[in-house]
């Protein structure tokens, strides 16, 4: 209870002020361009000094006493002296020329640094606005209501108006806002009273919204116990929103990606700059060359099914995205991070494009084959380019899939062959986790940093503040002309999503699948205050404070990796493992004595026959998306030709 309480009142109290903000921030400038500093010039003109001075002289008579034997005349010291002299002017002015360039440099640097950490919020905020406007009024009221409740510091009323738009029940709207204000008085006794009250009509109600998005069910559930957003924890990622913006830059498709993973791009590259550094851990194995080979060519396997599950599950999420306004499509694809129900998401996805077909075949029949293009409706045409897109996409998707089942088979041929060398190499010598100077068999933890180092922040900066000046000035024509068409400005907010994106695959190779697992598993942090700091280097700052706020979580991925451990490997988590996972990664010693041998040994009375599952597709909870059945492989065919031929009779009408 007490721990409750603390936290609770941890939430509850604003960690910063602007004027913290401010030298939080110059701080940060400070550190963010000492790669581009130099010497001062009082360090300059002593080392000269130094130079010309003792050192010459020292060495020319210790040079001239050991060459003939005795001290150097004074002309010859007086013709050194000179000479030094002469050479350190030279060298004075070229360092003048040198730190007035320099210098320049800098200021520019930290100007830039200003003007992105300055922009990239409103860039943020302006986004969320073009992702509600692209969906109806029920789900725009659910996405608008996410980003509402995910704000730490909401007010009671901001909350109250959440809760309504999502429930439209005044009373239970009432009781959140009580709640907030009795949260942030401490008198957590009342919200238990107002909750116990509260709790027995909202059933029905929060089945509703957890199928539409189970992230804003579960925030107003917290908000109803007098919990908000822990700052530390953040918030979760949208799942493949990096493979969808590379993707799109790659086929030169923006309809590949949406203005939610623009949004995501956004964020990530917020705080990247504001030094976020992002953990990656990977496994060594040291033993046998048969073992390390078997155990390289497993990890190999599951590497290529992972990502041919992420690359089919994105595109999922696209055909969703693309046909989120039609009925059949449950769930609000921008207010879901993670997909979780991928048969049932298909089978409405077919509702959906069926329903599409059915409406546009009927419009299509009213048209004559003389009508002038210029009075065929602007609906009509988005709906036709939208089902041509679908088709394409529905194929792409197609393909994927075919792929994953691929990998699947070549993944269970892989492991049978994994665990009868497993087994030998056991017999030897049994796998444990072996600590950084421990030598021996057994199987390494390995840990880097996904971060981006100054002269990358530098040279990012630079670019980026480019690109805000260019979009600025597309936006300055638009305004002038009164062309405000909002697919022109979704575009462009895409496109520099994808310039953000090819300039952090030029400093942290993005392509690469472990480093967008280990960014998307990461949280980000909450950016819910459109608020405006005073000065660039107070924004500056809380920058650098909302992104330090987020905890670097190193719990969660090594508590994967043990699960990978003993559910992929069979390899059993002794004592000395859990500790070594507890006091190095600060792991859950609950979670990871559920998977030591003890609890384990429940499992193997089930026989040998339930190895003919494949234990790395079984348990992965990647695969699974968190749902207890398998849903690895769907059940995906070709389209019926009858959309294909709806979309050659519009394109023979001119339409398209």
């Amino acid at each position: 209870m007490i721990k409750l309480f603390k936290l609770r009142r941890a939430h509850s109290t604003k960690k910063s002020l602007s004027s913290n903000f401010e030298s939080m921030g110059e701080d940060f400038l400070h550190r963010a361009t000492l790669a581009l500093k130099k010497e001062t010039w009082g360090r300059t003109i002593m080392q000269l000094a130094w130079t010309a001075g003792p050192v010459t002289y020292i060495a020319l008579q210790g040079g001239y006493l050991l060459g003939y034997g005795k001290t150097a005349p004074p002309n010859m010291v007086i013709y050194f002296a000179i000479y030094t002299i002469i050479a350190g002017i030279f060298a004075i002015i070229i360092r003048f020329l040198y730190q007035l360039t320099k210098g320049q440099e800098i200021e520019k640097a930290e100007e830039s640094i200003r003007l992105v950490f300055s922009r990239l919020p409103n860039l943020i905020f302006f986004t969320r606005d073009q992702i509600l406007r692209y969906y109806d009024i029920d789900n725009r009221q659910l996405l608008a209501a996410k980003y509402l409740l995910e704000n730490p510091d909401a007010s009671p009323e901001t909350i109250r108006t959440a809760v309504f738009d999502i429930t439209k029940d005044d009373s239970l709207a009432d009781a959140a806002k009580q709640i907030e204000i009795f949260r942030g008085n401490g008198l957590f006794a009342r919200i238990e009273d107002l909750y116990a009250k509260v709790i027995p009509k909202t059933e029905k109600k929060f089945n509703s919204i957890k199928s539409a998005s189970p992230i804003v069910e579960e925030l107003i559930r917290l908000r109803l116990q007098g919990l908000p957003p822990n700052r530390q924890v953040g918030r979760v990622r949208t799942e493949g929103f990096i493979g969808r913006v590379l993707s799109a830059a790659e086929k030169h498709n923006l309809e590949l990606m949406s203005l939610s993973d623009a949004e995501e791009i956004f964020t990530l590259i917020y705080e990247l700059l504001a030094d976020r550094t992002i953990p990656v851990f990977s496994l060594k194995y040291i033993g046998s060359n048969e073992f390390i080979k078997t155990s390289e060519n497993f990890d190999k396997a599951r590497y290529s099914f992972r990502k041919a599950a992420y690359l089919r599950n994105s595109k999922l999420r696209s055909l969703a995205d693309l046909l989120a306004d039609s009925k059949p499509i449950d769930i609000v694809p921008a207010a879901a991070p993670v997909i979780t129900t991928l048969t049932s998401m298909y089978e409405h996805i077919l509702q959906a494009i069926d329903d599409l077909h059915k409406k546009l075949k009927k419009q299509i029949k009213t048209i004559s084959p003389g009508k002038r293009k210029s009075k065929i409706s602007a609906k009509l045409k988005k709906d036709l380019l939208s089902l041509e897109s679908t088709v394409q996409l529905h194929h792409s998707l197609k393909n994927a899939n075919d792929t994953l089942e691929r990998n699947f088979q070549t993944l269970k041929l892989v492991e049978l062959k994994y665990l009868e060398t497993e087994k030998k190499a056991v017999r030897r010598i049994p796998l444990h986790i072996l600590e950084s100077k421990e030598s021996g068999s057994g199987i390494k933890i390995i840990q880097k940093q996904i971060a981006l180092s100054k002269n990358s922040k530098i040279r990012i900066v630079k670019v980026l503040n480019n690109l805000l000046q260019m979009l600025d000035s597309k936006e300055q024509v638009r305004v002038e002309s009164k062309n405000i068409d909002s697919i022109i400005q979704t575009d462009e907010y895409k496109k520099l999503a994808i310039d953000i994106a090819m300039l952090l695959e030029d400093e942290l190779k993005l392509s690469r699948f472990e480093i967008q697992l280990a960014i998307e598993g990461s949280n980000a942090p909450f950016l819910s205050s459109s608020r405006v700091e005073p000065t660039a280097a107070a924004e500056t700052g809380k920058a650098v404070s909302k992104v330090g706020e987020v905890q670097v979580n190193v719990k969660t991925p090594i508590q994967k990796l043990a699960y990978s451990l003993v559910n992929y490997h069979g390899m059993p988590l002794d004592k000395g493992s859990i500790n070594l996972l507890v006091q190095k990664y600060n792991a859950d010693p609950n979670i990871l004595e559920k998977l030591s041998p003890g609890h384990q040994a429940d499992k193997k009375e089930e026989g040998e026959d339930s190895r003919k599952t494949v234990r790395a597709v079984k348990s992965d909870p990647f695969i699974e998306s968190g749902s207890k059945k398998y849903e690895g492989v769907l059940k995906i065919t070709n389209l019926d030709d009858k959309y294909q031929e709806l979309i050659n009779i519009a394109i023979k009408l001119h339409i398209l």
